[in-house]
Formats: structure tokens, sequence, C-alpha cells
């Protein structure tokens, strides 16, 4: 759990980047280089772990094409349990890829990452 204050504002903000930036098809190596960072700097805003510095969040919000405000206006008015849930099928889904390479089926494995490949090439063909 990171140590600074105001964690769990942090990781919300971060939802709303994460969900911006997949509407829009970005990857994170991609809105990194549109922010002049690293890409381990986006994943760390958009789980929470740092905070992010408000140039960046007005930056990004120019990039998004959306108000400032749209990273906070709904963080205390019930949609919270909204991004929460995305955020628990994400390690829903995290969690089964794991068990399954925790079986060490080659098989299955190798199944997996054929999936997943192939559902990545579409969506990389569609960007």
């Amino acid at each position: 759990m990171p140590k600074h204050k105001n964690y769990e504002l942090f990781k919300y903000i971060g939802l709303k980047i994460r969900i911006k930036r997949r509407e829009l098809n970005l990857s994170q190596e991609k809105l990194a280089e549109m922010l002049n960072v690293a890409y381990t700097q986006v994943y760390n805003y958009e789980t929470g772990k740092f905070k992010i510095p408000l140039d960046y969040l007005m930056e990004l919000a120019d990039i998004f094409k959306v108000d400032l405000n749209y990273f906070l206006s709904d963080y205390n008015a019930g949609t919270k349990l909204k991004f929460e849930n995305e955020n628990k099928e994400y390690n829903k889904t995290i969690g089964m890829v794991k068990e399954i390479y925790n079986l060490n089926d080659e098989n299955l494995i190798y199944l997996l990452k054929k999936s997943v490949e192939s559902i990545y090439n579409i969506v990389k063909a569609k960007k």
C-alpha cells in the first residue's frame, strides 16, 4: 500500500485515467510518450501508487479532451462503487491468468498465450 495520504482519491483518479485511456485506445506506452514520462509512471498513476502532479493532470485533460473536473466530478457522488467494481473485474481476470500459469500445464499456458496474442493483435489492428 502506498504511503501517501489520500491513496483512495489518487486510486480513483488513476481509474478515471485508465478508463479514458482505454476509451481512446491508447497504450500506457503511448500515453507515457505523450506525457514525456516512462510508461511505468503512467502505470503508477493509474494504480494510485504515486500522486499525479497537477500539471500532468492538466496535460491529461488536454490529451483526453475533457475538463479537469472529469477526474474528480463523481468521486463523492456514489459512482465510486462503479470504478471499484471495474477494478475487481480486472483483478479477477488477472487472478484467473495467474491460476492458469500456476498449474504449470504447458498446453494450457500455450493456449492462454495464443489467445491473448490473438486478442492483442485485434486491438493493435483497430488503432
